[in-house]
């Protein structure tokens, strides 16, 4: 038993961080999404996403020059 919790655990670990980059979240949910803490108005959640975009587009431009050289 203590084998799978290890091993569910390691996926886990896996599932939130792969190299350092945290999962992406979909959201299916917009008026959900908006009423969760730090979303008060659509501009302050758009801010974040895009944020978090930029983080993204980030990475894979260092992954991407990494397989280059």
């Amino acid at each position: 038993m203590a084998a799978t919790i290890d091993s569910s655990n390691a996926v886990q670990a896996t599932k939130r961080k792969h190299l350092g980059i945290p999962e992406a979240v979909f959201v299916e949910d917009v008026d959900s999404f908006l009423k969760q803490p730090g979303n008060e108005t659509a501009d302050s959640a758009l801010r974040k996403l895009d944020e978090q975009y930029q983080k993204y587009k980030y990475m894979e431009l260092n992954l991407s020059q990494k397989k280059l050289r």
